[in-house]
């Protein structure tokens, strides 16, 4: 699917225009259809639009919006919603970096947990040794 999006990414202005067309068109007649006579340009973008998802077959001639066609046109279009997944897998990574981050810092943390038992130790041997002294002068 990446692939498709990368190829999409690339059409001519007036192909992505085609597409945002019939989404909205689908959207206001709750289909779009085509015949052997549509134009090529409205054929092919028809064909992306089942490809990437945003359309599904309601007929032998016509196709329905799907969830995912809804969410791009609440997006304000193709390219906006293309805009939005890739700001959403950028903030993923960034997520997934500052995480990985936070946790090394915490495992170098715990890298020196053996202070603890040692620092420990001292403090029960002199508390021990303190007793002993008092209770032993008495």
């Amino acid at each position: 699917m990446d692939s498709t999006y990368l190829k999409i990414r690339n059409m001519e202005d007036g192909q992505i225009t085609k597409i945002d067309n019939l989404l909205v068109e689908c959207k206001n007649k709750g289909f779009i259809s085509y015949t052997l006579d549509s134009p090529e340009d409205e054929t092919e973008a028809i064909r992306t639009l089942k490809i990437l998802g945003f359309s599904r077959e309601k007929s032998k001639s016509s196709y329905e919006l799907t969830e995912l066609g809804f969410n791009v046109i609440a997006s304000g279009g193709y390219l906006k919603y293309l805009e939005k997944v890739e700001s959403d897998k950028e903030l993923d990574r960034e997520i997934k970096r500052y995480s990985l981050k936070e946790l090394k810092g915490n495992i170098f943390q715990l890298k020196h947990w053996w202070w603890i038992i040692v620092i420990n130790a001292i403090i029960s041997g002199l508390v021990t040794l303190i007793f002993q002294l008092l209770f032993h002068q008495s």
